[in-house]
């Protein structure tokens, strides 16, 4: 199987460590297609040190589009050059098949935009799990945002 290429954009702002985490997290993916991590960093100064061509790519921007998250994201979008891109908050640990499954599903079904998944929350040493609610459910899971997606890009 040919794996397309995946971009993984990770905003932050003065987290050095989590982002150190969410680095980690997605280099320990068992992805079998190129990738390659952008952290953007916006209205901080980014740590360049993070920067590596060794293994995974590790690119660093500063946001210079509209501050806030959606522009670091928009950023990250414009300066990748893959197939797919997805996205990674700095609190975020993926687990490590999390882009294989979603990069997966979006293969078996080419109509397909975007692939989601569920989440664990850890929060005071606790974890729950939620899972995006289906269009018109009554359920009390968590809504998967735009952090837990993987999509392909359109020129």
């Amino acid at each position: 199987m040919n794996w397309p290429s995946v971009g993984v954009v990770i905003p932050t702002r003065n987290r050095p460590e989590l982002v150190r985490q969410a680095i980690a997290g997605v280099r320990d993916q068992r992805y079998p297609g190129d990738l390659k991590i952008l952290v953007v960093y916006d209205q901080t100064e980014p740590d360049y040190l993070l920067a590596s061509t060794e293994g995974v790519q590790v690119l660093v921007l500063t946001n210079w589009r509209t501050s806030g998250l959606a522009g670091a994201r928009n950023t990250g979008i414009l300066a990748l050059d893959t197939d797919y891109v997805a996205f990674c908050d700095d609190d975020d640990r993926w687990l490590p098949d999390k882009l294989r499954r979603q990069v997966a599903a979006l293969m078996s079904e080419p109509d397909s935009e975007m692939a989601t998944c569920a989440i664990a929350v850890e929060f005071e040493e606790r974890a729950r799990r939620g899972w995006p609610a289906a269009a018109g459910s009554r359920s009390t899971s968590w809504p998967a945002p735009g952090c837990r997606c993987c999509t392909r890009r359109r020129s």
